[in-house]
């Protein structure tokens, strides 16, 4: 990482000159549209109602706002499409602004909430500790109805998913929540599971864990496992997360308040704090899957030989 940061300082110095751009672009607009507003208002006066000076201004800041909005997007998103690419280059992933994975590839692992409306943005995908690994940020949002026809959109999950692919094809599916989830939420969707009993206190303190096969999930949460699930927690900062077993992967959903992966606006320079929180949340995620010690020898993470 420390090898990028040249490149990094520089690239920063050239989206610094394409804000003062969009700024010159943002300051220059506002006086336009004033003025533009102005004659308008000109035309409209009349002796009786004088000059529309409300409805100038009203519109004067309603263009405003909308100049700033989309220059601060455009400036965000090629500032984010820059930094992102060389981040993920210097920590050996590949970044995909419209993310990496879509609503099909972790549906059927059953740990995320019913919703109307899937937001996907932030992908990046490569390998980490010798371990396939894909994350993006998703939003999912319930829209419900009242009699009246009014709408109602309520976020029902914000976070980071992350794909970790392992050595073998699991015949079962296996899930870790936290505890209490699966009594309150999850009644239908594991209809076909069981719950698992473990000879381990302070991880049935923190987590349910559910299975269509006993065998299997015993299997798979052996003690070092456990040990190295109870870790992660502390490697991404929050006990919201669930995790699921099934096929040839783990899926994690990590529910988090917030933008991930956010940088760069039209009033603020770039500051090596800003490259730092993202460079954070990234080196979270690595945390994450160091802490699981996926073995490609033994346990989960093994191969099985062709």
């Amino acid at each position: 990482m420390q090898a990028q940061t040249p490149d990094i300082t520089t690239l920063c110095a050239t989206l610094d000159e394409q804000r003062q751009r969009y700024m010159q672009v943002f300051v220059m607009g506002s006086p336009m549209a004033f003025a533009a507003l102005c004659a308008i208002g000109a035309l409209m006066m009349s002796e009786e109602t004088g000059f529309p000076w409300v409805f100038v201004l009203f519109w004067t800041a309603i263009v405003t706002l909308v100049l700033f909005h989309v220059m601060n997007m455009k400036y965000r998103k090629r500032t984010k499409a820059a930094l992102m690419r060389d981040l993920a280059t210097g920590m050996g992933l590949e970044f995909k602004a419209d993310g990496v994975m879509d609503w099909d590839d972790v549906a059927p692992h059953a740990i995320l909430p019913p919703h109307d409306r899937c937001g996907i943005e932030d992908g990046f995908t490569g390998t980490i500790a010798n371990v396939p690994v894909a994350f993006q940020e998703m939003n999912l949002v319930d829209i419900s109805r009242d009699r009246d026809g009014d709408t109602t959109e309520t976020t029902v999950f914000h976070g980071a998913v992350i794909r970790i692919g392992i050595g073998k094809t699991l015949n079962a599916h296996t899930v870790i929540m936290p505890d209490g989830a699966a009594g309150r939420f999850w009644r239908t969707a594991f209809s076909k599971f069981e719950p698992v009993r473990l000879s381990a206190p302070d991880f049935e303190n923190r987590f349910d864990v559910m299975a269509t096969d006993q065998l299997e999930a015993h299997y798979i949460l052996d003690p070092g496992f456990m040990e190295s699930f109870l870790a992660v927690g502390d490697h991404i900062g929050t006990k919201n997360f669930e995790a699921s077993f099934r096929g040839s992967e783990i899926l994690f959903a990590i529910s988090r308040p917030g933008a991930l992966f956010e940088i760069g606006h039209l009033f603020h320079a770039l500051t090596p704090q800003d490259l730092a929180t993202v460079q954070n949340e990234i080196a979270a995620i690595e945390g994450l899957v160091n802490a699981l010690k996926l073995n490609p020898y033994t346990g989960l993470g093994a191969k099985i030989p062709d």
